[in-house]
């Protein structure tokens, strides 16, 4: 979750010497193109005016503009860029307003020459809820103890020896705050814990390993070699703790999805749109323990440099103003759907010379269902 919450691609295509030109190689001015390859600060705050942003790249000639576009829209989303700097062929300096309304979203950047050349960097900016910002929602949150229509049993659910309700279904139901803070960087991150002296917890089943092939096609972030230890015991060592941490921000089109424009655009026919997160489990020994649910399709829908972390699907209901957080088993990445390899990786904290690390545990099929309901 976040060092800030997103960052970014960069492409940057050059021609030369394809076609065995002449003059030694050499390419005319005149056909030179434009890369544009990063923006110093990569992001900016909701209602800042007189921004200044350093864009490098190369191939810029005196007069050059730039422009910001929402990604993958001509829709500047309410960045206006008021005046373009030539400092030289690979440096602009641009003076851009935030309006206090900004699309909370990554930014495609684009500079023109006054020859008509043009180029474009992705997702090199990132408009952010002006901070800092502490925003406490009172909410409830459900843990179901069986999920989807054909009531799976939940790998991550209710303890059901202290509270049962209706039907035979157990949940634990208790009140978390929610919390936008910014102690990572100008965006920050919001994260709930779930604890409650009176003794409520969650309880996680680890019956149902998955293997996972040795070279899948598709794995490109977690596909660990089956492992030689135990999954964890929570009998022997109980949860004191459990953090679903969130950075909203991390990967595109995460936005905090308390705020009205937090998944734009990209629903599935489900009605699911993706958020990454991370799960962490504290026992009374203080070991830790972390779940990243769907390792692979995270990473494929997060931008380059992230710390590796997991994604979940989130479905909102207006009417009744709630939540439903359920895991994210495919997804279209690129045209194709893909079908996560690695429901959930399971992982260990340890702290070797006072460095962290994380040993695999191996891949658990572990399906939940939280509701979290404002108050």
């Amino acid at each position: 979750m976040t060092g800030s919450r997103r960052v970014l691609i960069v492409v940057a295509v050059l021609f030369a010497g394809l076609f065995g030109l002449p003059w030694g190689g050499i390419v005319p001015e005149a056909t030179a193109q434009i890369a544009v390859t990063a923006a110093d600060p990569p992001t900016g705050e909701q209602g800042t005016l007189n921004l200044s942003v350093k864009i490098t790249g190369k191939g810029f000639k005196n007069g050059a503009k730039a422009e910001f576009y929402k990604t993958k829209t001509t829709d500047p989303a309410g960045v206006n860029v008021k005046s373009t700097q030539f400092v030289s062929s690979t440096q602009l300096v641009v003076l851009v307003d935030i309006a206090d309304a900004a699309a909370l979203a990554m930014f495609d950047i684009q500079v023109a020459n006054t020859d008509g050349r043009t180029g474009k960097g992705t997702e090199l900016f990132s408009v952010v809820v002006k901070g800092p910002v502490s925003l406490d929602v009172p909410l409830y949150v459900e843990f179901a103890d069986y999920v989807g229509a054909s009531e799976i049993p939940a790998g991550w659910y209710g303890d059901g020896d202290r509270y049962a309700s209706d039907a035979g279904k157990r949940y634990v139901i208790a009140e978390i705050r929610y919390h936008d803070s910014q102690d990572y960087g100008p965006v920050g991150a919001f994260n709930f814990e779930v604890a409650a002296p009176s003794g409520r917890t969650v309880l996680f089943d680890f019956s149902r390993p998955v293997v996972v092939e040795p070279r899948p096609a598709w794995c490109p972030e977690a596909c660990p070699d089956q492992p030689s230890q135990a999954p964890p015991n929570f009998a022997a060592d109980p949860i004191k703790l459990v953090t679903l941490f969130d950075t909203p921000q991390f990967s595109p089109p995460n936005y905090d999805f308390f705020s009205p424009t937090w998944c734009d655009a990209v629903w599935s026919a489900a009605g699911l749109c993706p958020n990454d997160f991370t799960l962490t489990v504290e026992t009374t020994s203080r070991t830790v323990y972390r779940l990243r649910y769907s390792p692979n399709l995270w990473r494929s829908l997060a931008l380059p440099n992230t710390i590796p972390y997991g994604v979940m699907g989130v479905a909102y209901d207006a009417a009744s103003d709630t939540w439903k957080l359920s895991p994210l088993q495919a997804w279209n990445i690129a045209g194709v759907t893909r079908t996560e390899v690695c429901p959930v990786l399971v992982e260990r904290k340890e702290v070797v010379k006072g460095r962290s690390t994380y040993v695999s545990l191996g891949c658990y099929d572990i399906p939940f269902e939280i509701t979290l309901t404002k108050r």
